[in-house]
């Protein structure tokens, strides 16, 4: 059955495929689609943060507690972040479009989106989505030419920082946290130590669990219930130990094909770089959400489909 871990990737990578076929003229309706759908989410997201600001009565079920975090439908404020990063960026690019090239609503849907996702994303306290999206949107300013931009964006985003409420009681708002450094640095210090004794080839994928308890890093109930592990917190050591080096060289030649490919649509590139950053202290790479807009994204790259022609 872990078998079907790895179809289910194909099966979204196969998204590529899908959008890439269809007319422009659709692919631009994608996009906005896009847009709308990061945009509910966030909305949702207030919703939740106001409504049900504490997972605590969840915690039972493995979910971690995330008080006064804004964590969406995704009940984790840093896959949230990742959704919030990605948003961001597309409504950006919208933005720094000709204004001759938009209409009123693809206009005006951009400029709700960057604001509503942008405070979304403050209120996640997620540190990892702060950093991917200060390096994406300050890489795809510079490559647009909008370099007077780049001095407003880093004073909007350390001055929404600063404001953030810091006197809430909670671990997960205090930025200068330490508790989840510590925690994803033993999650990756435990995948090292699993690599070291499978290297060419790894554990394969969906069986990380029962190695993990096989190492005696996790109980018998936490292979049943815990939401972390059959993952790592970095995408790359998650490669890396679930197929070896042979898998991971091969998983890294197919991100620098890619980006070879879509290199000249910045907002595929720097939506890629976005993830890349945020997939060092989270498993974004291969969460569904993010894996489904990626593949979108790479597919109706306009670089990408006239190399395919």
């Amino acid at each position: 059955m872990s078998f079907l871990y790895l179809l289910r990737w194909v099966v979204y990578a196969g998204l590529y495929f899908v959008a890439r076929d269809f007319p422009e003229k659709f692919q631009q309706k994608i996009l906005l689609g896009l847009i709308v759908a990061g945009t509910v989410t966030t909305l949702l997201g207030f919703f939740q943060y106001i409504l049900y600001p504490d997972l605590r009565n969840l915690y039972y079920a493995g979910w971690d507690e995330h008080l006064y975090r804004l964590f969406s439908t995704f009940l984790d404020p840093n896959f949230a972040g990742a959704i919030f990063v990605l948003t961001f960026i597309l409504a950006v690019s919208f933005l720094l479009r000709p204004r001759k090239q938009l209409t009123r609503f693809p206009f005006a849907l951009s400029g709700v989106a960057v604001v509503l996702s942008f405070v979304g994303l403050l209120l996640t306290y997620s540190r990892g989505s702060f950093l991917s999206v200060l390096i994406a949107v300050l890489l795809l300013l510079f490559l647009k030419g909008k370099k007077k931009l780049i001095v407003v964006f880093m004073a909007v985003l350390v001055s929404g920082i600063i404001l953030l409420p810091k006197h809430l009681q909670s671990e997960g708002v205090k930025l200068l946290r330490t508790v989840s450094i510590e925690a994803r640095l033993e999650s990756m210090q435990h995948a090292l130590m699993i690599f070291e004794k499978n290297p060419i080839v790894g554990v394969g994928f969906n069986t990380y669990r029962y190695s993990q308890f096989q190492e005696g890093f996790i109980t018998r109930e936490e292979v049943r219930q815990s939401h972390a592990a059959a993952g790592v917190d970095n995408s790359f050591l998650f490669v890396l130990v679930t197929t070896g080096i042979v898998g991971f060289a091969f998983y890294l030649f197919l991100w620098y094909r890619i980006i070879k490919v879509s290199w000249g649509d910045w907002l595929v590139v720097t939506s890629i770089i976005a993830i890349f950053v945020h997939a060092l202290f989270v498993n974004s790479l291969f969460y569904p959400w993010v894996m489904e807009w990626l593949w979108i994204l790479i597919g109706i790259s306009r670089v990408g489909s006239k190399a395919q022609k």
